[in-house]
């Protein structure tokens, strides 16, 4: 929409683009390379006058029209993911994208696409940790004087829908626990202001695999070291034998936890796993 200005010059508003999605899936949330794969439909609407008929000699046709086959002669929105590391857009029998207009000139753009976002995760009380990871979605060229994006509101729904889903290790987040946010405000750089929304996920680890895996074969491996307080001193070649497994016991487990773990945090996890190995086997030598 253009309008004049004081000084007689013509200003256009900047084209809104609103945006919705539909998560399929969470397929795989990676610790050691801090990210996490998203499966979604991803749509945009906007409003191109140039495209409407309903006030030209086609008005009597009614019903809105798909043009995937002219993609290349519209204008899109430059949308792109700012944490996003790797994506494609799916193309099984045909790509999966769809335009459609209607006689108002109203167009929705809707592509299935698979996503690979960084996210930095705290690990600090892994395995007991709840990962905060987020989308970040902008746009590329345009700044906000030319193109702005915003949440579809659509009634009662919410603007980041979720599918059914089981992601490993992880609880799945509830559709009401996650966050749809406009973070344009802070997101001018130094060469402009550009349109930013924001998804916030919340993963919560599920502990019981652990448990079994780790926590209790740890606790009983521990509880046998403390067979040397009830072994007699003169049975050298029995107490150092029950410390060495212990000890050894101690370090394979911790290995295990090391290698679900960034390199980075596998240091200052390998000595503790040592510190506590020394501090569980007290008797050992």
């Amino acid at each position: 929409m253009s309008r004049q200005s004081k000084d007689g010059k013509i200003e256009e508003d900047p084209t809104a683009v609103d945006v919705n999605m539909k998560i399929l899936s969470i397929n795989k949330v990676d610790v050691i390379n801090m990210e996490f794969t998203l499966d979604m439909y991803l749509r945009q609407f906007w409003q191109d006058d140039r495209l409407r008929w309903d006030d030209k000699e086609y008005s009597f046709y009614n019903d809105s029209i798909a043009i995937p086959a002219k993609k290349d002669n519209l204008w899109l929105p430059d949308l792109f993911f700012r944490n996003g590391k790797q994506g494609y857009l799916h193309e099984m029998t045909q790509p999966n994208y769809l335009i459609r207009v209607d006689p108002s000139g109203n167009i929705l753009y809707s592509q299935k696409v698979t996503v690979k976002f960084a996210c930095q995760m705290q690990l600090q009380t892994f395995p007991m940790d709840t990962q905060i990871c987020d989308m970040n979605i902008g746009s590329y060229g345009y700044t906000t004087s030319k193109l702005l994006f915003r949440w579809k509101k659509d009634g009662n729904k919410v603007p980041v829908e979720l599918g059914e889903m089981q992601i490993s290790e992880f609880n799945t987040p509830r559709e009401k626990e996650i966050q749809a946010l406009d973070c344009t405000k802070g997101s001018a750089t130094s060469t402009g202001s550009y349109a930013c929304l924001k998804v916030i996920f919340k993963l919560e680890r599920q502990l019981g695999s652990y448990l079994s895996s780790t926590y209790i074969p740890a606790i009983l491996i521990v509880t046998v070291s403390w067979l040397n307080f009830w072994i007699s001193v003169e049975a050298v070649p029995a107490r150092v034998s029950l410390g060495v497994l212990t000890l050894l016991g101690i370090l394979t487990q911790g290995m295990s936890v090391i290698n679900n773990l960034p390199s980075s945090r596998s240091r200052a996890q390998a000595a503790a796993t040592k510190n506590w190995a020394a501090q569980a086997n007290p008797s050992r030598g």
